[in-house]
Formats: C-alpha cells, sequence, structure tokens
C-alpha cells in the first residue's frame, strides 16, 4: 500500500473518530468479519464504526491483495483497454490500489452512498461512480471481492468486455466457483494470462473434488495496522487469495513447457520435499530428494522454466539444478 494511501486512511480515521482506539476498533473489525462470513450479503457501510474497522483494517489487507495482481499484470504485459469498470467497487480498492498506466475513463459501480463518500475522501481525484453496468466492449473489467456476492452468477455483461481481471477469496468454495467460471471464459473466445500458463482444463477442478488454486504473498503492514492487529485473535504474516487475468488477446508464450506456475507452498514430506505447479491438465509437483541435498526455495505463484531434459517419475518433476525464476 502507498504512503498516499496510508496517509488518507489515517485522515479519515481520525476524522471518523477511530484514530488510535485499536482495543474498541477490534470488536468492530470481529463483527465486520462476522458479517463478511454470514453469507448474506451484508455490507459494512451502514455503521460509522464498521466503516472504520473496514478501513483501518480489511483495506491494508485487500489493497496488498490488489497490488499484488496489478503486479503480476503488469510483468506480463497484460493488454489494457482504455476505459476501466469496477464492479462492486466499495470503498475503491482496486483504483486506489492501481499502479498501472493511466485509463482514460474509470467508472464505478457501487451503490452504497457511505462507500461511495469513503472512496471520495480517500481518493486524490474525483472517482466517477455509475448505477448500471455500461456496454464493456473496449473495457477492463476489475472485479475484486464482488463475485462472491452474486453466489457465482456472473451477469452476461462480464463477457462483453475485452479484458477481466478478477480477484476473489482464497476459500474452497470461491475459488472452484472462479475455476469454474475459468472454463467459461474460454469457451466465450477468452485467453488466460494469469496464474494459469496454458488454456487447458483445470487439473485441480476436474481431477480433484476439493482442491483449489490461490496465491500466497507476505504482508508488510502499516505501523498503525500492526497496532490494532495485537487486539485481534487473526494474525496475517502472509495473504492468500485467488485470481485470474483473462483477455480476448491470446498470450505471446507457445508452449506449456516455456513456462510453469507454482501453485503450491512448499510442503516437507517424508524423504522429500514437494511443490504442486500447473502448466497443462495434469498434476504434477516438483520434488526434491533430500538425500541429494536442499531443495530450491521457489515463493507461491512464481513462474518457472522447466528444463526440457528433467528427469521425471509420475507426476514428479525432479529437478537436479536450479529452476530459472522468470
Amino acid at each position: 500500500m502507498s504512503p498516499q494511501l496510508e496517509e488518507k486512511i489515517e485522515g479519515v480515521l481520525k476524522n471518523l473518530g477511530w484514530w488510535n482506539r485499536w482495543s474498541e476498533m477490534a470488536n468492530s473489525v470481529l463483527e465486520v468479519s462476522d458479517l463478511f462470513n454470514s453469507q448474506k450479503g451484508t455490507t459494512p457501510w451502514t455503521k460509522p464504526s464498521h466503516q472504520a474497522a473496514y478501513l483501518a483494517y480489511f483495506l491494508p489487507l485487500n489493497s496488498a491483495r490488489s497490488s499484488a495482481v496489478f503486479y503480476e499484470l503488469i510483468k506480463l504485459k497484460f493488454p489494457l483497454s482504455k476505459k476501466a469498470f469496477d464492479f462492486g467497487s466499495g470503498p475503491g480498492t482496486c483504483q486506489l490500489s492501481w499502479t498501472g498506466p493511466q485509463f482514460q475513463s474509470w467508472q464505478n459501480l457501487e451503490i452504497s452512498p457511505a462507500a461511495q463518500k469513503l472512496h471520495t475522501n480517500l481518493s486524490s481525484e474525483n472517482p466517477i461512480f455509475t448505477k448500471a453496468i455500461p456496454p464493456l466492449e473496449g473495457y477492463t473489467l476489475f472485479a475484486s471481492y464482488a463475485l462472491n456476492e452474486l453466489r457465482s452468477h456472473v451477469p452476461d455483461d462480464f463477457f462483453r468486455a475485452d479484458q477481466l481481471v478478477l480477484i476473489e477469496p482464497s476459500l474452497q468454495d470461491l475459488s472452484r466457483n472462479l475455476m469454474e467460471l475459468r472454463a467459461q471464459l474460454i469457451k466465450k473466445g477468452f485467453s488466460i494470462w494469469a496464474p494459469c500458463t496454458h488454456q487447458d482444463d483445470c487439473p485441480l477442478l476436474t481431477k480433484s473434488s476439493r482442491d483449489w488454486c490461490h496465491d500466497r504473498i507476505h504482508f508488510s503492514p502499516p505501523s498503525w495496522w500492526s497496532e490494532l492487529q495485537r487486539f485481534l485473535p487473526m494474525k496475517n504474516d502472509t495473504l492468500t487469495f485467488s485470481y485470474l487475468l483473462a483477455s480476448r488477446k491470446a498470450p505471446p508464450w507457445k508452449s506449456n513447457s516455456e513456462r510453469t506456475r507454482v501453485i503450491g507452498d512448499t510442503l516437507f514430506e517424508r524423504g522429500k520435499v514437494r511443490q504442486a505447479i500447473c502448466r497443462s491438465s495434469q498434476r504434477e509437483f516438483l520434488s526434491w530428494l533430500t538425500k541429494k541435498g536442499s531443495p530450491q526455495l521457489i515463493p507461491h505463484g512464481s513462474l518457472i522454466e522447466i528444463p526440457n531434459d528433467i528427469e521425471v517419475k509420475a507426476n514428479e518433476l525432479r529437478p537436479e539444478n536450479e529452476l530459472k525464476i522468470i
């Protein structure tokens, strides 16, 4: 999260009368967490205490998640349209966290006047709000933690966008819904740019009834966020999330072996260390035998190159040398 956004959050919290009241705010954070977990579509925008809790605790988390996806998007040179549309924008997390090229216009669909006001107060510009989904041809569509409120029913309008940037919680059912949406997007002519490096069936969806794809990043919080966390039972040294980058334009890489995504945490097992990877419709793992030395520690979510002569045993790929991280 940028220093400018941190400063803006601090200012809004002071205006709401909640700055430095971390022990009291912790109770509000737990209330908001219960709202999200209730699966009733309840929003935190009706009470000032809930607004403050969201800004102080949840916004830094979601901004970090969004920034990680945007970093990947920029690294991959993901194609972008001239106009952006954020579905269910809340207090503007996506727009406030955006670090890519400037759009000619950015519209936000958010029906809550309180959330709109927060977005305006946090922004250095004047956000544009709309009450309906515009014709999305020529748009990059953003949706962050919004599809779960639709109960997996995605509006047909979404499929008219040129690109989709979708970020969801890393919960089993919600992530698997996103994996199912991936299949729909491919059938409708979209190409998946990330996290997938291929357009084949998702092996976690077709070869398992319970696995789900997610990413993990390390979180460096603001100092005041750490003060608040001291009064909470939840600890967030690392953050998880699920995401999709989809475009009507195909990615430039041609071969599945050209790049592979690491989709699992490092698993220390008896006699070996494994890490799940994805490059095709098959479930595969990197595997290092401990008798041969220390394994390469590859961050979850990394893109790597797999050499053509790598040893393969069943669904395990056993590197002899250090793999190149792209």
